[in-house]
């Protein structure tokens, strides 16, 4: 999985420059989030590999739970 963070960190250089706060807080938190759901949907792809094909509807079970 390619990890590309090039645009919003451009943006955050510009709103560095231009001293805005505001726009720099709001991407730094954008990317986090990112960052969150991208590791969210790989824990759940490495579950779905462990269960194998025996426990993919366990798994489907528990994700729809959520």
């Amino acid at each position: 999985m390619q990890k590309n963070f090039s645009y919003p960190l451009i943006v955050e250089d510009i709103a560095a420059a231009e001293k805005d706060k505001a726009t720099q807080d709001f991407l730094w938190g954008f990317v986090r989030e990112q960052v969150e759901e991208e590791a969210t949907a790989q824990g759940i792809v490495d579950k779905i590999k462990r269960a194998g094909d025996a426990g993919i509807f366990f798994i489907d079970s528990q994700l729809g739970q959520r």
